[in-house]
């Protein structure tokens, strides 16, 4: 005898409404409704809507899980279909429960691959943009150098729009001049699932402005002057002056 089925379906993690980006846990219970038939066994395949959320999930103790974090900013119905087995027949489509998507708040850290560095060096900067925790999915950034082309004058330039790959983008340059320079990055999304994060948002997370700081020539300070060591506090007299003999450290009277 095949027995029928009906599927409840719930939200088992993460808020209602959620971000862009941050993970949610739907859980289908699946019920035969033939007295004394088993527990039904095979998959369920979840819903956004009408289309189907990844692969079929299979079923363990009566029940399915799914973790999602690709919803798109909006009202998402999301229901479940059980799709039977030997002994329990497929069910018709779960009553939908709604899970509301927001704007993803977009945030940056920014690295370089050598800092300080040489006249003429290649350095690469890198940043990572994320929402919620993850990498972002879409989007582009710009680096500004020193103020970026509005502040060309005094030796600022910036790069293009340059698309993130999992959240990440990188900048290489090779013509910084001697001394200290400021990188900023900013993220736009036209797509809209993730803030635009301006100079000011990503400051005040502490993640994006970065001194940059650059030797062209270490020479024997004249007099008793301090190491200067803007990346390197917290070093001892012994430690900067290895530093230094190292061409790590600038004194005062270098600049």
């Amino acid at each position: 005898m095949i027995s029928g089925s009906t599927v409840t379906i719930s939200r088992t993690a993460g808020p209602n409404p959620s971000a862009v980006g941050q993970p949610i846990s739907f859980q289908a219970a699946v019920t035969a409704t033939a007295p004394g038939a088993p527990v039904p066994t095979g998959t369920v395949t979840f819903f956004d809507g009408g289309t189907p959320i990844g692969n079929p999930q299979p079923i363990t103790g009566g029940v399915a899980n799914i973790t999602v974090s690709t919803l798109s900013v909006g009202t998402h119905s999301i229901s479940a279909t059980y799709n039977g087995d030997a002994v329990t027949a497929k069910s018709s489509t779960t009553t939908p429960i709604t899970q509301q998507v927001s704007q993803g708040t977009a945030s940056a850290t920014l690295t370089s691959s050598v800092n300080p560095s040489n006249v003429g060096q290649s350095v690469t900067f890198t940043t990572l943009v994320t929402a919620s925790g993850n990498p972002v999915t879409s989007g582009s950034v710009t680096f500004f150098v020193d103020g970026g082309n509005a502040n060309a004058g005094n030796g600022g330039f910036q790069s293009a729009a340059i698309p993130v790959t999992n959240g990440q983008a990188t900048f290489t340059v090779s013509t910084l001049a001697k001394g200290i320079h400021t990188v900023v990055v900013t993220y736009n999304d036209p797509s809209g699932n993730f803030s635009n994060a301006t100079l000011a948002d990503l400051d005040a997370k502490g993640a994006v402005r970065h001194h940059y700081f650059l030797l062209d020539h270490v020479g024997e300070p004249s007099g008793p002057q301090q190491p200067r060591d803007l990346d390197r506090r917290g070093l001892d007299d012994g430690q900067r002056h290895a530093q230094w003999q190292r061409g790590l450290l600038r004194y005062d009277n270098e600049h």
